[in-house]
């Protein structure tokens, strides 16, 4: 009785569990069918938009104009404590220190490091003063401003935030990614930020990011 009973249990046992390689294999078949090459998929995305106009001339132009103190400030990058005072909401850009940076050496770029998120207002509000003391320079040249914007407009209070880089190479879905990125960059550009130095869940928003952007 003990044995058929031993026998009865085994049988239950791998009816129950003998199809589940089967239907994990269906299973990772039909996902398989789901997935599109990144790489692929990177190939065919969305390719920024070309200029109006080739801006060659007018770049190299304004280069033949440059003094060497010029070119040297249009490559020197300065982090934004350099040109503000105070910290979080109260941060607020001090006039004396942005015209030594920008006015006097010329600095060409300013770099986000500070560890708060700022209203879309505080934002324009700041790129509003660098960009207005770039206009008293000699060339009047732009200065960028760069961020980073890590899995979503982080440093924007109230923008959309997405997994961090491995969560969203899970999904396995490169359209996803995309989208994400579109939605990232459109929350970033409304700032007023001149470049984005890191697009999260790279490589798919990084392509897409820069279309938009």
């Amino acid at each position: 009785m003990k044995r058929i009973c031993l026998l009865l249990i085994i049988a239950w046992i791998v009816q129950s569990f003998c199809p589940l390689p089967q239907q994990s294999l269906v299973t990772a078949q039909t996902l398989n069918l789901q997935v599109e090459d990144s790489d692929r998929f990177l190939q065919t995305a969305s390719t920024p938009p070309r200029p109006h106009r080739d801006f060659a001339r007018d770049i190299e132009s304004l280069l033949s104009r440059m003094t060497l103190e010029e070119k040297v400030g249009q490559m020197t990058e300065l982090e934004i404590g350099m040109i503000t005072t105070g910290e979080g909401n109260d941060i607020r850009v001090d006039p004396a220190k942005l015209d030594k940076a920008v006015v006097k050496y010329g600095a060409g770029s300013i770099l986000n490091v500070k560890d708060h998120a700022l209203t879309v207002d505080k934002w324009r509000e700041i790129i509003r003063d660098i960009q207005q003391a770039s206009q008293k320079t000699r060339l009047k040249i732009p200065v960028i401003y760069g961020i980073d914007t890590i899995h979503g407009a982080n440093y924007i209070q109230g923008s959309t935030l997405f997994p961090q880089e491995i969560g969203m190479a899970a999904t396995w879905n490169p359209a996803l990614m995309q989208r994400a990125a579109e939605i990232a960059a459109a929350e970033t550009r409304c700032s007023r930020y001149s470049l984005d130095i890191f697009p999260g869940a790279r490589p798919w928003p990084a392509a897409a990011l820069a279309a938009v952007l």
